[in-house]
């Protein structure tokens, strides 16, 4: 549910830290010091460690009193630095005002957007599961179920429904005209695709066809030029200011990993299909030791340096690839680019996978921040499911959200 609670959060987030910068404003203020460069720079590492800490989740109460511990830790750090500079004993009791500050517009922006909800799904045990398993995540959201849609109105009454799931919208006339009724009067109706989009993040190919494809809104990636020409600023400037953060620690990667690997070149490429189907040569920071490449992903596991597992979690190993976007090859966001000896059989198998080859493979993609690494068909459909619907939907808002979570997975060394 993560894309919906990102969109649907975005007001309370403005909000939120609109209300925060003139409640530091006032803070610096009443300490008597001065709103310069420094004090700027620790609102935004506030900002930026709430986001981080996913504290700015405005839906989900049971977070409340660890948003509290964190901001208190975070908050106090900080201002130690800050005070380290102003010399201003004044700082302190602002601080654990400021704190108490945060804790109360969360809270009251946690009343204002978090709305309990009562969702009914009507459709086969199979998409029941699926929607169960992504509002399970949800702690304001009850889910009912049934298989007939015949007696819908009295359902929807009796069970004081919200909004109705619904696999597909039925054809009996008398049916249409209680939905119609039902949908005047405030109940939400939403196909079980739209749903998956709306709540997961992705779209199910295996219920779409060409038809889709080619009636269905969106895809401006493929023709909307100013996104297009935004996305490579983007891709540039984001590549030269982490090549410029990083080049410490790439150099220092180069050498521990010639200390570990001392018989193999610390960088390497491989051989990936980009836009167009075009090969290209992706390059990475080597993780593994010498093993045969037709091992399993279990298997090749042994094979994984302690440095290389390190930089795994942290996407250290994947820097050198900023290489690539400063060529053009791939993009900063974007699906994957996967294997040419994958590529080939994943088309085969997948249906519409052709898509994924319309657009710049991306050094960071929707899919590795919302699905879990694997391997195989079954794995690769369903990752292309979230391939699919940043296709559909990407702008510059989306690949920002991927940025972002992305930093989060770095820092944290923790993601998909």
């Amino acid at each position: 549910m993560e894309n919906i609670r990102h969109h649907r959060d975005i007001i309370a987030r403005g909000i939120y830290v609109v209300l925060m910068f003139i409640n530091f404003i006032v803070i610096i203020e009443a300490a008597g010091l001065i709103l310069n460069s420094l004090a700027h720079i620790i609102f935004f590492i506030i900002i930026m460690s709430e986001y981080l800490m996913d504290n700015l989740n405005f839906t989900n109460k049971k977070r409340f009193f660890r948003a509290f511990v964190s901001s208190c830790i975070a908050n106090f750090i900080l201002f130690i630095i800050y005070l380290s500079f102003t010399k201003n004993s004044k700082i302190i009791p602002m601080v654990i005002l400021f704190t108490l500050e945060q804790a109360f517009t969360r809270e009251l922006l946690i009343k204002v957007f978090r709305k309990n909800k009562r969702i009914l799904v009507i459709g086969k045990e199979k998409r029941l599961d699926d929607v169960r398993k992504i509002l399970s995540r949800e702690n304001n959201i009850e889910l009912e179920s049934s298989e007939n849609i015949s007696h819908i109105l009295e359902t929807v009454k009796e069970r004081d429904i919200d909004e109705v799931v619904l696999y597909s919208f039925p054809e009996d006339q008398m049916l249409s005209q209680e939905i119609i009724k039902l949908k005047t009067e405030g109940i939400k109706f939403i196909k079980y695709l739209n749903f998956m989009e709306t709540y997961e993040g992705k779209i199910v190919i295996r219920e779409i066809d060409n038809k889709w494809i080619i009636s269905s809104e969106g895809f401006s990636i493929f023709y909307n030029k100013f996104q297009n020409r935004l996305k490579r600023f983007f891709d540039i400037t984001a590549a030269l200011i982490i090549a410029f953060l990083s080049l410490p620690v790439m150099i220092f990667a180069y050498i521990v990993i010639k200390i570990e690997i001392p018989v193999l070149n610390p960088v390497y490429s491989q051989e990936r299909i980009g836009m167009g189907g075009k090969p290209f040569k992706m390059y990475k920071f080597r993780s593994m030791k010498p093993h045969d490449p037709d091992l399993t992903l279990e298997e090749k596991t042994k094979y994984v340096t302690k440095f290389g597992n390190f930089m795994r979690k942290t996407r250290i190993d994947e820097l050198p690839q900023i290489l690539n976007v400063l060529r053009g090859e791939i993009s900063f966001v974007g699906p994957r680019a996967e294997w040419d000896r994958l590529h080939a059989e994943y088309e085969k198998n997948i249906p519409h996978y052709y898509l994924r080859q319309s657009i710049k493979p991306g050094l960071t993609g929707w899919a590795q921040v919302m699905h879990t690494h694997g391997e195989g068909i079954e794995h690769s459909a369903e990752k292309f499911e979230y391939d699919l619907y940043y296709i559909k939907y990407q702008n510059f808002m989306l690949d920002m959200i991927i940025f972002f979570k992305t930093v989060k997975t770095v820092v944290f060394g923790r993601g998909k």
